[in-house]
């Protein structure tokens, strides 16, 4: 008997697109012994009019889904489109500061912030539906594996899995650290060490009780990544062990600030620069400076609100820091 033919794994994605809409070259398709499985229009040729897409769903097929390419832009375009409103309001944010700006003729400050982040150190725990494909495909693994004859098995015998007590007295067992360490049960936030499986950002507490990104004014002719290092340096302290991340800013806010004691408001321009801690147990702590700085914390991002206010700039920061394991923008 001849030997049936597989589908291709293209094949298998198109067919499984086409029971939910015709594919945008439309109904056309051969039919085999697994069903329906739409064709491709002739390479390097121009399609008659005959032989136009068509619009009515073909057997088979379904009006109420989409299809393989508009599946793909469905699952794009949400960060796309929160991007543009994003630029788009601050845009809109940017001309209305400089047009008040230009009214009361007040200059403008540059500044430079840093975002030093603690990447994630373990891996996040796998969620349910990861799990059962672990367990699945560790299934398969044994059910695909080569069977030897019985002959060659009880050649080579069953060898049992040395246990602790086997092992030579000069060798350690391997146990796994947890990963809930002491620093997330005492919620200490001056440590690197809690909050393995997240990403940590650093704020840092001002002299006037405000909580913020490490930031400090633009110097004249002086670069951003130089303004990154002498922030870093200033504001952390030397003993941090960070790289800073690129030469350019990765984002820019617009602000007016204005103080009990000053008549006019301050417009500010603020550029962002990010850092890294490159080695977060063998860095050193944070060196706060006493003059401007009295507390700095190591905060993931649904933290965030617990420092700040809950405002236009702070979610405009919400979309700096990295997404969370629950987050879907």
């Amino acid at each position: 008997a001849a030997r049936p033919l597989r589908r291709p794994a293209l094949a298998r994605v198109l067919h499984a697109g086409a029971r939910r809409r015709p594919p945008p070259w439309g109904a056309h398709g051969v039919v085999g012994t697994l069903g329906s499985i739409p064709s491709l229009p002739p390479r390097g040729r121009h399609v008659a009019s005959s032989t136009a897409p068509s619009t009515t769903p073909a057997a088979g097929h379904s009006a109420g889904g989409v299809g393989l390419n508009a599946k793909f832009k469905k699952r794009t375009r949400p960060n796309r489109e929160l991007r543009k409103r994003v630029l788009a309001q601050l845009a809109l944010r940017k001309d209305a500061l400089e047009a008040k700006a230009e009214k009361l003729a007040c200059a403008w400050t540059t500044t430079c912030s840093v975002l030093v982040q603690r990447t994630p150190v373990v891996m996040p725990e796998p969620k349910p539906w990861e799990d059962a494909m672990y367990r699945l495909d560790h299934q398969l693994e044994k059910f695909e594996g080569f069977d030897y004859p019985e002959d060659v098995r009880e050649a080579l015998g069953e060898k049992e899995a040395p246990t602790h007590d086997a092992l030579p007295d000069h060798a350690i067992p391997f146990r796994l650290a947890p990963r809930v360490t002491e620093a997330d049960h005492a919620d200490d936030r001056h440590s690197l060490e809690r909050a393995l499986p997240e990403t940590l950002n650093l704020l840092v507490k001002r002299r006037d009780n405000t909580w913020g990104l490490p930031e400090l004014e633009l110097n004249d002719d002086e670069f951003l990544r130089d303004a990154g290092n002498r922030v870093i340096q200033t504001v952390c302290g030397e003993e941090l062990y960070t790289w800073l991340i690129g030469n350019a800013p990765i984002a820019v806010w617009f602000d007016e600030v204005q103080t009990a004691s000053d008549t006019l408001p301050r417009f500010v321009r603020q550029f962002f620069m990010k850092a890294t801690v490159v080695d977060c147990y063998n860095t050193g702590p944070v060196r706060l400076d006493a003059a401007t700085h009295d507390d700095y914390a190591w905060i993931t991002k649904p933290e965030l609100l617990q420092y700040v206010p809950d405002d236009e700039r702070s979610q405009y920061l919400t979309h700096l820091f990295p997404l969370g394991d629950n987050d879907d923008d």
